[in-house]
């Protein structure tokens, strides 16, 4: 928006907002934002990041969108059943016990 040939994330919040309200989903916006800067910890997005920025800001909002709707309680935090609910909803190809064990294995951790 200033010309500088950079765009830092507020920048970045307020093109979505006004422009490309779709892409309206602050998760997704931060994780877009730092997957497409070199190191991922950068400041701004330059140009020849900025391809990296859209391709990021379309996956990571929709990703945060299956996510929300697999939340079934919005608590931010899945759930065992949850994540077997939501396995199945997006069409992982697994059965149930499978996916309560990659819940178990990831819940370790």
């Amino acid at each position: 928006y200033n010309g500088n040939d950079t765009v830092s994330l507020a920048e970045i919040d307020k093109w979505v907002i006004d422009k490309w309200a779709v892409f309206n989903a602050k998760p997704g916006l931060i994780r877009a934002y730092a997957g497409a800067t070199k190191d991922g910890e950068g400041e701004f997005i330059h140009k020849n990041e900025f391809v990296a920025l859209l391709r990021n800001l379309g996956w990571y909002t929709r990703a945060w969108e299956y996510f929300r709707t697999v939340d079934t309680n919005g608590d931010r935090r899945l759930t065992e059943r949850e994540f077997v609910d939501g396995a199945a909803w997006i069409g992982l190809p697994v059965d149930s016990d499978a996916a309560r064990k990659a819940f178990q294995q990831a819940d370790e951790n």
